[in-house]
């Protein structure tokens, strides 16, 4: 049995009821009409045709919404939009609404002033209690939608004492990163003169035990043996030698830089070859550092690490 929004007795019920199937008999000549499904339905039907009894004049919303109701589907209706709000306010101070203030309890927090406006049932007084305490005020209605036609809900700006009344400016942009600026940049001559550990913050410093689990060692590279070479020997074979010698270094570097490269990896460092100043050395990039390779002009690719 329909359950109506009202007490009343089964009786009641009953002959209300009955109207449901009442209506449906006179309206089954109409097929687009509005069929209601339990009594609820017509009592905003009901409410209408008394006002028309009273002789009160009936809205055209409200004689609509009443016809609207009888063909309502059951169960929940659809939402309210929600309103769009702006979270990120560049003004100064902070923002009440005049019904927050007529609560009569209100605290006003920015940073680390606060005013208690507790008693202050409105904007004049309240604005009273802050310009007693140093605090300026500013009348201000704040957007609550994304209409352009909306008036804004009204309220107080509240700004505390010293306080700048322009609007805050937006941080500087930071410059781009550059490879100076991450990893940990050994030269290659530096190698041939001490063993060097890289700590997990990436500071470079002297060999020394014992060594973390999370630091990594760039070995010292082995001076290659040089045979001396005579003072009557060509010209030609002095220059071989001399191209033999640095090969030799620098396979040295190569075979340091290998046995530091293996442990790098994997604490989940990388390496790249890197020259500063005219100084070839190795840069240590930290783990989780992202860089780009530029594979052609204006075109990079990222690397992960």
């Amino acid at each position: 049995m329909t359950k109506l929004q009202v007490n009343v007795s089964t009786e009641f019920a009953s002959f209300a009821e009955s109207l449901v199937d009442a209506r449906k008999k006179v309206l089954a000549t109409n097929p687009d009409a509005a069929h209601p499904r339990s009594a609820n339905q017509l009592i905003p039907i009901g409410l209408v045709g008394y006002a028309n009894f009273l002789g009160v004049d009936v809205p055209e919303p409200i004689r609509t919404e009443a016809v609207d109701i009888l063909s309502r589907k059951p169960g929940p209706q659809k939402k309210k939009p929600l309103l769009s709000h702006d979270l990120f306010d560049s003004l100064p101070g902070t923002w009440l609404s005049n019904v927050a203030i007529a609560t009569g309890c209100a605290l006003v927090t920015v940073g680390d002033d606060s005013l208690s406006l507790a008693g202050c049932y409105g904007p004049d007084s309240a604005a009273r209690t802050a310009f007693a305490a140093n605090w300026g005020v500013i009348v201000e209605a704040k957007k609550t939608s994304t209409d352009p036609d909306h008036p804004g809900l009204p309220g107080l700006r509240f700004i505390p004492p010293g306080a700048s009344l322009a609007p805050k400016e937006a941080p500087a942009t930071l410059a781009p990163m550059t490879l100076s600026d991450v990893g940990t940049w050994i030269s290659e001559d530096s190698i041939f003169t001490r063993a060097t550990i890289i700590l997990p913050d990436g500071r470079a410093v002297p060999f020394a035990t014992p060594i973390s689990e999370q630091s990594f060692l760039i070995p010292q590279a082995v001076e290659p043996r040089v045979d001396s070479v005579a003072d009557d020997a060509s010209e030609a074979f002095k220059i071989a030698h001399g191209n033999a010698v640095k090969e030799a270094r620098r396979q040295a570097v190569m075979q340091s830089i290998a046995s530091a490269q293996i442990e790098a990896y994997e604490l989940g460092w990388t390496m790249r070859r890197d020259v500063r100043k005219g100084k070839p050395g190795i840069l240590f990039v930290p783990p989780k550092v992202k860089l780009t390779y530029e594979i052609a002009h204006g075109q990079t690719v990222p690397v992960s690490q």
